[in-house]
């Protein structure tokens, strides 16, 4: 549902390995890639976003929001 959102340029899911000894915190994590923040901020807005964020909700047992800005350094 997520690559409906408007102003979406990137979606990616990252499905996380067990590491040696423990287990992870989390099963995955869902990057979503807008062009600035008012985009994001449309984006979730729109009636596509609102969806996404209810289906999210329905099978997701926690979910954690990071706001980020990237700086690549290679």
């Amino acid at each position: 549902m997520a690559k409906t959102m408007p102003g979406l340029r990137k979606y990616s899911v990252n499905i996380v390995k067990r590491p040696p000894n423990r287990e992870p915190a989390y099963d995955g994590v869902v990057e979503l890639w807008f062009d600035d923040a008012a985009s994001m901020k449309g984006a979730f807005a729109s009636p596509e976003g609102t969806a996404t964020q209810k289906d999210t909700e329905a099978f997701t047992s926690s979910i954690m929001t990071m706001y980020i800005d990237e700086h690549q350094i290679v």
